[in-house]
């Protein structure tokens, strides 16, 4: 096996180096044109100092609810798949990786600093790359996992970049308007540092930019307000596309609905597996904030919760961990998770602990759900930072009335601040000046669902506030949660008013912005009446769902929603087999002059049938794409044989019912003409190689 994987890792570098020639003579080309700059060691000092400052804050990170660690004591790297459309055999090689590093954990073969370090290669191919993941997958800690090892990266001199670390945000924290990059990049090296701005003048940063010397990692592009998110974005890649291609920039963001800038690399994060759980597991054990003894029985819990999708990030694993100390029990769902953390981490945990510190009769009146509520309320829309003025305020405002004096109130607020910071890990300071946020997006998000439950009545105003929001929030199957289980005649009327909106925005040929909304809905609603509902809509509106398949950002939803009963299933895959039949096809026949040219290789003939059936299988794999029809067609349909089943009038047929422009139908009759050329032998080994579906589930 392990000599099976290293051939497979020769090949695929082989071919990895031939693709990536005209991409280097390109970046040779742009750094000659590039100003020559004289090196000056005037700002090394101020550097060397920075960096340390840099590294020492971030050697130690949070655990939540537990405490601070050294953090390559507890960091788990996450699996990276690469996701960028034109470089398929770079996929290969992050997917072969993944498989081997898999088989060698289960066989104990590679030593744990050996693992999982995908993380030193994602500037190998392109100086500018997104790194995207779900809520709470770890993508702060990644660039923290970057800054603590940089050194280390795959990086020519990696020793000699400076390393900027950046909240997008702060690019509109002085007017409604962005400030300039290199002004943002020094403003983030003092926010980090507390260095003075004097020790980094923007003429030294625009020194370190001209000679291709940065490293720069923006985090949370996602939580930058809607209406600028996309400007912004635009500025930053053409920006740096500009500059000197040795400078590497690395941008973060949630993934659902994040639609990347042409031609940057695109790496997520992909949702925690159980090697990852164990792991983490493992060293919270080693840092003794986890009885060992108890290992196997959480172990057991969590993987429900992983087959059903919920334990997938670092944020939900941490809470489930004290979840099940304080309980031995885990809860099922994301509004049962927050709730339980809420009363756990904010009151019950910390009363008896804090009672020597904390006057609990003076801020036990401000413990509750309604102040996180109004707090989250304070830093719509995407957990901004507030000031405390503006807190104590809104804390006097409320709260006069339980105590005897504006003194007293003012007081208890500021021993709420206190105490939040101090000891609740939900409420904390922010990178500026008495400045708070949540200490997670997730959490904002959960109090401000409960604000719009409890705050606002009408099913029409409810809608309002969710439209407020984008589609990589939290916010839609929270709020939908909440109604469900404490209101149900509301949680009706809310689920009527949005199918009649999705409804009337088809009949008058609107964007799918409704349909987006109740789509992320639908994860919570297991009504029969409201999901035959919404499969009739997948249905009688098929033709336009694969139009404007790309406005639809929420494919995996779609699919949950589907997956849940195989009548939807066998509807589904009826109504777009045509359309899933095809991009399997298609994807087929773009990838059949290299299939051809490899499996006619003279030592691939010379190897056993199994063993190029391997190889074949492990050197190809079609991107048909991720709409939830494909899934579905590819999960549970027979496709083996499809295109030699089809003579040349069905396939004309086929592309026609797809309506097909006249230009692509006559590209693709050529290859399948030629395909219809090859010899039986031929045919065979790619049917049996390319198109079986060793994962197909009969419905």
């Amino acid at each position: 096996m392990n000599v099976f994987f290293i051939n497979r890792r020769i090949d695929f570098a082989q071919e990895n180096i031939l693709l990536r020639f005209d991409e280097t003579i390109e970046t040779i080309k742009r750094t000659m044109e590039c100003e020559i700059i004289p090196v000056k060691d005037m700002y090394d000092d101020h550097i060397k100092k920075y960096h340390e400052i840099l590294k020492t804050i971030n050697s130690r990170a949070h655990v939540y609810l537990l405490d601070t660690f050294d953090f390559a004591e507890f960091y788990v790297p996450p699996f990276l798949r690469h996701l960028s459309k034109d470089q398929e055999i770079r996929d290969h090689i992050s997917w072969m990786r993944r498989d081997y590093l898999i088989y060698a954990k289960n066989k104990k073969e590679v030593e744990d600093g050996d693992c999982f370090d995908d993380w030193k290669y994602i500037f190998d191919c392109s100086s500018i790359v997104y790194v995207t993941g779900g809520a709470g997958y770890g993508k702060s800690l990644f660039l923290k996992k970057i800054i603590n090892d940089f050194c280390d990266m795959n990086i020519l001199n990696s020793s000699e970049y400076l390393v900027v670390y950046g909240d997008l945000k702060s690019f509109y924290a002085e007017s409604s308007q962005p400030i300039s990059i290199v002004k943002f990049l020094q403003n983030s090296m003092v926010k980090e540092t507390l260095m003075d701005e004097k020790c980094f003048p923007t003429d030294m940063i625009e020194y370190y930019m001209k000679m291709g010397r940065c490293l720069l990692l923006f985090d949370a592009l996602d939580e930058v307000e809607r209406d600028k998110r996309e400007e912004l974005h635009k500025r930053i890649i053409a920006y740096f596309k500009n500059q000197n291609p040795n400078n590497k920039i690395c941008i973060t963001s949630r993934n659902r609905g994040f639609i990347p800038e042409k031609d940057v690399e695109v790496f997520d994060i992909l949702p925690l597996d159980r090697i990852q759980i164990e792991t983490y597991v493992d060293n919270i054990i080693k840092l003794g904030r986890f009885d060992a003894k108890d290992k196997e029985a959480f172990l057991e819990q969590s993987n429900i919760l992983v087959n059903k999708g919920f334990l997938n990030s670092f944020l939900v694993l941490s809470l489930l961990i004290n979840i099940y100390k304080a309980e031995r029990e885990l809860p099922e769902n994301k509004m049962e998770l927050y709730q339980k953390c809420f009363d756990y981490i904010a009151y019950r945990r910390e009363k008896e602990k804090t009672k020597a510190k904390f006057d609990w009769n003076l801020i036990s009146c401000m413990m509750k759900d309604n102040t996180f509520m109004e707090l989250a309320k304070m830093c719509f829309p995407n957990n901004n930072d507030i000031g405390k003025d503006e807190i104590v305020n809104m804390l006097c405002k409320t709260y006069r009335r339980k105590y005897s004096s504006d003194a007293e109130t003012e007081c208890a607020a500021e021993h709420f601040l206190l105490f939040c910071s101090d000891r609740t890990e939900l409420f904390v300071p922010a990178a500026g000046e008495d400045r708070y946020k949540f200490f997670h997006r997730s959490f904002f998000e959960y109090f401000y669902s409960q604000y719009i439950f409890l705050r606002i009545r009408e099913v029409e105003d409810v809608y309002k506030s969710l439209q407020q929001f984008d589609v990589d929030s939290e916010v839609f199957e929270l709020t939908l949660a909440m109604m469900k289980q404490k209101d149900e005649p509301r949680y009706q009327e809310l689920m009527e008013y949005m199918f009649g909106k999705m409804e009337e925005a088809i009949k008058r040929g609107q964007n799918l912005s409704a349909f987006n909304i109740l789509t992320l809905g639908m994860q919570v609603v297991d009504d029969n009446v409201y999901m035959c509902r919404y499969i009739n809509f997948l249905l009688q509106n098929s033709e336009m769902i694969i139009k404007k398949i790309e406005q639809i950002p929420n494919q995996q939803v779609i699919y949950s929603v589907i997956s849940n009963d195989d009548n939807f299933i066998r509807q589904i895959i009826e109504t777009y087999g045509n359309n899933a039949k095809l991009r399997i096809i298609k994807s087929f026949l773009e990838e059949l002059p290299e299939l051809e040219q490899v499996i006619n290789r003279k030592e691939l003939k010379e190897l056993p049938e199994e063993e190029r059936k391997r190889y074949i299988k492990s050197r190809f794999r079609l991107g048909y794409g991720n709409a939830f029809y494909l899934q579905l067609y590819i999960k549970h349909a027979d496709y083996t044989n499809l295109l030699s089943a089809l003579s040349e009038s069905e396939f004309d047929t086929l592309l026609l019912k797809c309506k097909v422009s006249k230009k692509t139908r006559e590209k693709y009759m050529k290859l399948y003409i030629k395909y219809q050329s090859l010899t039986e032998e031929t045919k065979k080994m790619f049917n049996e190689v390319i198109l079986y579906n060793p994962y197909r589930t009969k419905i």
